[in-house]
């Protein structure tokens, strides 16, 4: 059975149960699936104050996030850059969204899963 689609744009879809985070290895862009229930925190790259060098546009810059492939990164506010922290990786996971609504969108999911 196919989970509802709450949000979906050319980075990212969250359902009911996953986050799946396109384009995130390297080389071959294929997609990520994260479930929710498996992810410790949601937070923007504003909220994290994450500056200049903790950005790439794919792969790790000089933090512990690995970033998805979004070329225009640099070039978009930081509240459109997600981050989430996944239980038992070291490595945090970093994208974009098309509209700050996704990561609204996916707080508001996350929340619901974990019945926090």
């Amino acid at each position: 059975m196919t989970e509802p689609i709450l949000y979906s744009d050319k980075f990212i879809i969250i359902t009911t149960k996953n986050l799946t985070i396109k384009n995130y290895y390297f080389p071959f862009a294929t997609s990520f699936v994260i479930p929710l229930i498996k992810i410790v925190s949601v937070d923007t790259a504003e909220e994290l104050n994450l500056g200049f060098f903790s950005l790439k546009s794919w792969g790790m810059p000089c933090s512990n996030i690995w970033f998805a492939l979004d070329f225009s990164r640099h070039f978009n506010p930081k509240s459109k850059i997600g981050v989430i922290k996944v239980e038992n990786q070291m490595c945090r996971k970093g994208f974009s969204v098309e509209d700050v609504t996704g990561i609204d969108v996916l707080k508001k999911a996350w929340r619901d899963a974990k019945n926090l």
